[in-house]
């Protein structure tokens, strides 16, 4: 995942019948504590993310997602529903189009693929992507490859198969994502060991590569808990050929219920506050 210097500089600115219930059939991963995230606020106050419960369930049954390249260009409305094995999103205006679904095992995300639903200009920015785990916790993810629209520059892109690597520290804290066959990291985290969060998400990172719109899709749901911190982040790195863009985290409010509701982000060029809305049980 090679990340151009442009692109850091950017990073700144930015009915399905018969369905069931998707706990009448397999297990989804579970929330680190009773409260599920449903908005993120980009500074400025421009809509990240936004989740809607149903009122019975207490399941997703609408999203809005963003899509990204560089910066956030676009967000797309879609329905959730469940139906054996299988988790649909579907385009809001056209329910008869499948957006993406998500399958699980063993009560994990195994993968997200691209539906049927044509292309409206995000496909490119919500590719096909497989997770992998070692023993129980998240080891990795890969995106497949495929020639793809690219909105941006109104031409068609061939995206190459890519696969992550996720290491650890000792708490539990995502510390470094590293490219297949790479030995210097795309990304690097450090943390407050000190400080701890019920519940944290961090989306100052959209953007780094293309597929990223997907990966904070799953962890916006909540599907791939092993990239929450366990400790509050305090600063990211991500590299562009060999030059790193170091970011600044500080200023972390919570919730009663210690959950992370803004912080801010610091390169020394550019400061930005970014906020969460949490709903607890």
């Amino acid at each position: 995942m090679k990340i151009s210097s442009a692109l850091l500089s950017a990073l700144f600115f930015f009915s399905m019948s018969g369905c069931q219930k998707l706990e009448d059939y397999i297990e989804i991963p579970q929330l680190k504590q009773n409260c599920d995230l449903i908005k993120s606020i980009e500074p400025g106050g421009g809509l990240l993310f936004l989740k809607e419960l149903n009122r019975d369930t207490k399941k997703p049954d609408r999203i809005v997602a963003s899509a990204y390249t560089v910066a956030r260009f676009d967000s797309v409305a879609l329905k959730v529903r469940y139906n054996g094995n299988v988790v649909y999103f579907l385009y809001e205006e056209s329910i008869a189009d499948t957006f993406m679904t998500a399958s699980f095992k063993n009560g994990k995300l195994d993968k997200l693929t691209r539906g049927n639903a044509p292309d409206k200009g995000f496909k490119f920015n919500f590719p096909s992507m497989t997770f992998s785990y070692s023993g129980n916790r998240l080891s990795g993810y890969a995106r497949v490859g495929e020639t793809l629209y690219d909105p941006e520059e109104d031409t068609t892109i061939k995206s190459d198969d890519f696969i992550a690597y996720i290491r650890y520290d000792n708490y539990g804290n995502v510390t470094q994502i590293l490219d297949d066959g790479s030995a210097t990291p795309a990304i690097t985290y450090t943390y407050d060991t000190n400080v701890k969060a019920s519940g944290q998400f961090y989306p100052d990172a959209f953007g780094v590569d293309y597929g990223s719109s997907t990966l904070y899709l799953a962890e916006f749901m909540g599907w791939v808990p092993d990239l929450m911190p366990v400790n509050i982040r305090i600063s990211s790195a991500f590299n562009g050929d060999g030059t790193y863009l170091v970011n600044h985290y500080s200023n972390h409010l919570f919730d009663s219920n210690r959950n992370l509701t803004s912080y801010t982000i610091d390169n020394k060029s550019v400061a930005a506050t970014y906020s969460n809305v949490w709903a607890c049980k």
